[in-house]
């Protein structure tokens, strides 16, 4: 899968202003201030989903636990 920000760099290329806009950024010094925030947003967003996948483990763990006939009827 291409990472997020591979598509938003590209607009960023003909116009910066309107990728930037599309994820909440405003104007800043430069482009490079964008391309940092941009691969800023990519990691969080990377986190938060790695966070997600853990925390949803987590959950079937849990339950698995608490009824494991229930558990096993998901499978």
């Amino acid at each position: 899968m291409r990472a997020p920000t591979a598509r938003l760099l590209r607009l960023a290329d003909y116009d910066g202003a309107v990728a930037l806009g599309a994820v909440g950024l405003t104007s800043a010094a430069g482009e490079s201030v964008y391309a940092t925030r941009l691969v800023e947003l990519e990691h969080t967003v990377a986190a938060l989903l790695a966070e997600n996948r853990r925390l949803r483990q987590e959950l079937r763990e849990l339950e698995a636990k608490l009824d494991p006939d229930a558990a096993d009827r998901k499978i």
